[in-house]
């Protein structure tokens, strides 16, 4: 839902990028073992809760801008996923350091 006039394909994408991370939560809870939130206080529920909500968002956006880049190219370039570009970022950060 939303009061901005938008296309069809706009908000085709918005829902698949919505879905993105609804599935991601639904993984955690499954894959992650994450049934139950094992903390030991409220406060330690909320910040594990907002970490992973942020997580979320980056990854939202890191998929947005990926998606786009593969739009301007010819091929589907493996390489172009959101695992992938983190692979590649955690390989930058061991050169640097």
């Amino acid at each position: 839902m939303t009061s901005k006039k938008i296309s069809a394909k706009e908000a085709l994408e918005l829902y698949k990028s919505r879905d993105v991370s609804e599935k991601l939560f639904r993984g955690d809870k499954s894959y992650l073992g994450n049934k139950r939130l094992r903390v030991q206080s409220d406060e330690a529920a909320s910040a594990k809760i907002f970490t992973e909500f942020m997580a979320l968002i980056v990854r939202c956006g890191m998929y947005m801008r990926l998606k786009d880049e593969m739009e301007k190219l010819d091929k589907k370039p493996n390489f172009m996923t959101v695992p992938a570009a983190i692979r590649e970022l955690d390989k930058l950060e061991m050169i640097r350091q």
